[in-house]
């Protein structure tokens, strides 16, 4: 079998600290992409001298550089487009691979024809110190459970490995939708997600990375996050039911000023296992209840989407 082009897609901005680094552990991967993509978006640092002395030393590495800065879905739907591997695979700037990052997820990608994106787990790194424990609190997910992925995103995209065959419905991008849950749901909308239940990226957590700065600065209402979900021509229709009934729920919670909005729990309990079930608990219809009630009290309005 002819081996896949794999095409690994780096949006860099301002990432002069970590970025080596990355660089260095995407080098020493024991399948050698055939590519890497690298888009910056106009830094102000040394981010942009830093990957041209790389560049120097590394054939495989192409440089892009934006006049002005994009905004990053905007950056990433430009990266994404300008691959060219049968594989993508996402790179945060700062974050560390494992060797066997690639190769594995390249493997669990080949092994059906239906798997449309491979994930694994990640580690957390902070202050140089990697750590799994909320792995056991925690499944991994699998499968092509779209509605699944309408509460939750399980998915992160420093961990992902795509097929090219979800571009042309990746693109565009809506704006204030997260691109790893919005190719998420698009891939199992496709096919399946398959899952590489071992940590082969250290995800680097800091005040500046786009852990803490996209995702908690101006973030969408939950009920617009469903909205955009929506809007995806080819969600199946269980899916669409499914978010149609819980954006509604949502958007009358809202309105009714009630802090806690009994029809709105009785969809979270009634569907708890599609919703609540990638958490791991010793009892699960305590926790099922539990969370049910909370998210049926939660505040959706300028709240953002992680609760």
């Amino acid at each position: 079998m002819k081996k896949p082009l794999v095409s690994i897609v780096m949006c860099t901005y301002n990432g002069e600290a970590y970025l080596q680094q990355q660089l260095e552990s995407i080098a020493a991967q024991t399948s050698e992409a055939e590519e890497v993509i690298i888009v910056d978006d106009a830094s102000t640092d040394n981010t942009w001298s830093l990957l041209c002395i790389w560049k120097e030393t590394h054939n495989n590495t192409s440089l892009y550089r934006n006049d002005a800065n994009l905004g990053f879905n905007k950056n990433f739907e430009k990266a994404i487009s300008l691959a060219m591997g049968e594989f993508i695979s996402i790179a945060d700037q700062d974050d560390i691979w494992l060797p066997s990052k690639t190769q594995l997820l390249v493997e669990a990608l080949l092994q059906n024809p239906k798997n449309m994106l491979a994930h694994c787990r990640s580690a957390s790194l902070r202050h140089d110190h990697a750590s799994c424990t909320n792995h056991k609190l925690h499944r991994h997910f699998k499968g092509d459970e779209s509605r699944s992925l309408v509460f939750f995103n399980h998915i992160n995209g420093h961990s992902m490995m795509f097929k090219r065959a979800l571009l042309p419905y990746i693109i565009p991008v809506p704006d204030g939708m997260f691109y790893d849950w919005w190719i998420a749901v698009i891939a199992t909308s496709l096919g399946r997600i398959v899952s590489v239940d071992e940590p082969l990226v250290h995800h680097r957590l800091h005040e500046t990375n786009a852990h803490f700065t996209s995702r908690t600065k101006n973030e969408p209402d939950h009920d617009e996050v469903i909205d955009h979900i929506l809007k995806i021509p080819i969600l199946n229709a269980e899916t669409r039911i499914f978010a149609q009934k819980l954006s509604g729920l949502i958007k009358k919670k809202t309105a009714s000023g009630k802090k806690l909005y009994w029809p709105l729990f009785l969809f979270l309990f009634t569907n708890r296992q599609i919703i609540f079930g990638h958490k791991k608990r010793f009892i699960p219809v305590f926790s099922y209840l539990k969370n049910a009630i909370k998210y049926a009290k939660a505040g959706y309005r300028h709240s953002g989407v992680s609760f």
